[in-house]
């Protein structure tokens, strides 16, 4: 297999993109199990 410079670039800011989407997407996940959390604990009080 022959890859080019551009080639393994280019993979690398795709894969550097969808990183960063992941990590979104798991911070909104964590903040919103948080929020659940903090409302089923008020709710046993």
């Amino acid at each position: 297999m022959n890859l080019s410079l551009d080639t393994i670039l280019t993979n690398a800011r795709e894969l550097v993109s969808r990183l960063r989407r992941d990590d979104t997407t798991a911070d909104t996940a964590v903040s919103q199990a948080q929020y659940v959390q903090e409302r089923i604990l008020s709710m046993k009080q």
